[in-house]
């Protein structure tokens, strides 16, 4: 009879890099927020900020830079991946459909949610304690 090895099986860094694109980022945002969740910012043109309470998730921050001589911000933001997103206090179950969330104040966590028409499911794989392996396809 075979057996199953977890520790054989990669489930966290999988990334699809035809699917990580450069994006302009808002709010307050340093190179801490790399491996956070992001969502479209609807206030400006070709940008995303962190998620927050119940916010689709659009992405998760690959890179960052800051273009200070230029007066802006922009990440690379995987849009398909299996990789971390940390998660708030908030119980997830293996299987749940992720959004957005806040701690402390503070975006780019995530919960579970209800997915919606225009909002993919978002798969918790694994549940740490304090991230979530999240299938983002």
């Amino acid at each position: 009879m075979p057996s199953m090895n977890i520790n054989s099986i990669v489930l966290e860094a999988f990334s699809f890099e035809d699917f990580t694109f450069t994006r302009f980022i808002t709010g307050t945002v340093d190179a801490s927020c790399i491996g956070k969740a992001v969502t479209l910012d609807p206030a400006v043109a070709g940008a995303v900020k962190l998620a927050g309470e119940g916010d689709s998730v659009y992405g998760r921050i690959y890179t960052y830079e800051d273009r200070a001589q230029e007066g802006t911000k922009v990440v690379g933001c995987e849009r398909k991946f299996i990789k971390r997103l940390p998660k708030s206090a908030a119980a997830v179950a293996i299987g749940d459909h992720v959004v957005g969330t806040l701690v402390n104040g503070v975006g780019g966590f995530v919960k579970t949610g209800v997915a919606t028409v225009n909002d993919p499911r978002n798969t918790a794989l694994f549940v740490g304690s304090d991230y979530v392996i999240v299938e983002k396809l």
